[in-house]
């Protein structure tokens, strides 16, 4: 004790020089702690997402054989026994009916060419019609719980110019331009 009491800087530095090591481990433990509750936490928000993906790995023989009983792609498209002038006439009138019925007035509509994908055909038509907003309306309704599946690629609406003394009667008529496809099973 008598030499800290003489040699007060000495000791001071010696007690600095031990202190040291033990702060710098105190400051790595720390930040080893807060990394691993960091890496904890993010574990934890996944556990959901495995847990999910382990329930589908374990049902994947049920969902496959749901899948086949249910015939693949039954009722989404159009099936191989059709050949693909056939399908596209009745793609087309299939699609003229239902913009009819929705109150829409046909002007126009073509049969685009088919285009072979790697296990469908892409059978596609253009169809242009006239009518009001609430029958555009309608028509998309039933294009879309039409099956075989109709997909829409493209829809172009324009308001239809009125005369000055019909346009506030509150009812605004539009022509529209679909590019309607479908499939039809390639085997």
């Amino acid at each position: 004790m008598n030499w800290i009491r003489t040699h007060r800087l000495s000791s001071v530095l010696i007690g600095v020089t031990l202190l040291l090591p033990i702060l710098v481990y105190l400051s790595a433990v720390t930040s080893l702690l807060g990394s691993r509750s960091a890496i904890q936490s993010e574990i934890d928000s996944l556990q959901p997402r495995v847990a999910r993906v382990q329930g589908v790995l374990a049902s994947r023989t049920a969902l496959e054989t749901a899948i086949q009983s249910a015939g693949g792609n039954a009722g989404m498209v159009y099936g191989s026994a059709q050949d693909q002038a056939s399908v596209s006439a009745a793609l087309q009138a299939e699609v003229r009916r239902l913009l009819t019925d929705a109150g829409m007035t046909i002007t126009n509509s073509q049969v685009l060419p088919p285009e072979q994908l790697e296990s469908f055909d892409r059978m596609a038509i253009s169809v242009m019609a006239t009518g009001d907003v609430a029958a555009l309306d309608a028509a998309l309704t039933s294009l879309a719980l039409y099956r075989p599946m109709l997909l829409i690629e493209g829809l172009d609406v324009y308001p239809k110019r009125l005369p000055r003394n019909q346009r506030n009667k509150g009812v605004q008529d539009v022509t529209a331009r679909f590019q309607i496809m479908s499939l039809r099973s390639a085997s």
